[in-house]
């Protein structure tokens, strides 16, 4: 839901196998949003999964740096979701 693919899903609940999984596709776009312009690192980070957010920050760095509807980054997202381990 939500306009959520796999990555999302995913990210947003700590499966980090299946993220790996995932991420191990050619075919994965990393830089998928939601309809809160939210991408999987941003998922990953407001539910304080550090090791999905950064696997995720692995295999595409350039994540970091977009911008959800609200203009926020994953790391935005992880502090003001107050998770400093993200």
């Amino acid at each position: 839901g939500a306009g959520r693919a796999c990555l999302h899903h995913t990210a947003s609940y700590g499966f980090e196998h299946c993220l790996d999984v995932l991420l191990g596709r050619p075919d994965i776009e990393t830089d998928a949003k939601d309809c809160l312009g939210d991408t999987a690192l941003h998922l990953a980070a407001i539910n304080g999964f550090p090791m999905c957010a950064f696997n995720l920050t692995k295999a595409a760095p350039e994540t970091c740096l977009i911008a959800n509807n609200a203009g926020q980054t994953a790391i935005d997202v992880s502090v003001a979701n107050d998770r400093g381990e993200v």
